[in-house]
């Protein structure tokens, strides 16, 4: 198999040169069109990359559809579909690459056909979102504040040496998986712990790139705190299993997640290009418009229950988004069936 794309003309005068800087080679995949899968050993794991796989997942849901007989009734069914293809080119070559860009249209194309399908079958609503954004390149972000990659081991290594200068040599860092920081047992077994902790606290927040840390030890500071950067911190952390110190990274910055080492993208900042997705709705109870502001994504479940003509959830105390009405006579939804 090879991913090629059909308008290289059309993609360079958009996002420049195919081979950019920052481009991850993920397990011999290259940097740039042609990208052939055949002779590669890891080419099983590399096809789901492609927008050939997202193609395929797409006819599997409408295959299922048929073989499940959803929209055969006067029963609301509910079919979910999960697109990662887009996200594995994203981490890889970043959301100005070619390949982002021929995934993306792709996908989009794919989307169509599948909802233009089910509309023949049955009265379809849709609903479309994404779970998260993504940084770009550092390569490909000018001016200020400076793009940063954060190499995870040299972070590691940072930290443990700052604690090492308070207490002893050891293996006192437990590893950086972003957002989190974490300690050895060691550390944490050791009488002087909370000297440790201090000092790990103080290295981390001078570290190029990381733009705050929190001690998940301490979370009241949090709970009272202002600002919504502090506000979404204090909500993504589970006391229960997080780690021993939750990293922000500044803004434009990529920690090293492992895939291919000073290359490729991530996510999971608390900055808007991470944070605010859009949200794609049609459907027989949706008034068509364009909405510009910034709403709350657990409003999903309830738009998602008045396109079903169906009661919320419990939990789903937000109304459904703007556009959205729900059925004056919605069904109720059996909260532990059987």
């Amino acid at each position: 198999m090879s991913w090629e794309v059909p308008d290289p003309q059309r993609l360079g005068l958009l996002l420049g040169p195919d081979a950019s800087p920052g481009e991850g080679d993920y397990k011999g995949f290259g940097t740039t069109f042609p990208h052939r899968l055949a002779a590669l050993p890891s080419a099983a794991g590399l096809w789901a990359h492609t927008p050939e796989a997202t193609e395929y997942l797409l006819e599997l849901a409408f295959e299922s559809a048929q073989q499940l007989q959803l929209g055969s009734d006067d029963v609301p069914d509910l079919l979910m579909v999960s697109i990662s293809g887009t996200d594995y080119s994203g981490h890889v070559f970043g959301p100005d690459s070619w390949e982002y860009a021929d995934h993306l249209r792709r996908a989009d194309r794919a989307i169509l056909r599948l909802a233009e399908r089910l509309s023949a079958r049955t009265q379809l609503a849709v609903l479309i979102t994404s779970d998260h954004g993504a940084a770009r390149l550092p390569e490909r972000v000018g001016g200020a504040p400076a793009a940063v990659r954060i190499d995870s081991a040299a972070l590691e290594l940072a930290i443990n040496a700052a604690i090492e200068a308070v207490a002893s040599p050891g293996a006192w860092v437990g590893g950086y998986l972003e957002p989190y920081l974490y300690l050895s047992p060691a550390a944490r077994a050791r009488p002087d712990h909370a000297r440790m902790r201090g000092a790990a606290l103080e290295a981390l927040r001078a570290q190029p790139g990381i733009a705050a840390v929190y001690d998940t030890s301490d979370l009241q500071a949090l709970r009272t705190a202002p600002s919504e950067i502090d506000q979404r911190v204090l909500r993504s952390i589970d006391p229960a299993t997080s780690g021993d110190f939750f990293v922000v990274v500044a803004p434009n910055t990529v920690p090293d997640i492992g895939m291919v080492a000073g290359a490729g993208t991530t996510h999971g900042s608390p900055w808007d290009y991470d944070t605010h997705v859009p949200v794609l709705i049609w459907g027989p109870n949706v008034t068509p418009g364009v909405n510009h502001e910034v709403l709350q994504q657990g409003r999903v479940a309830g738009t998602l229950s008045a396109l079903l003509g169906v009661a919320p959830p419990t939990a789903a105390r937000l109304p459904p988004l703007p556009g959205v009405t729900a059925p004056a006579a919605a069904r109720k939804v059996d909260a532990d069936p059987k």
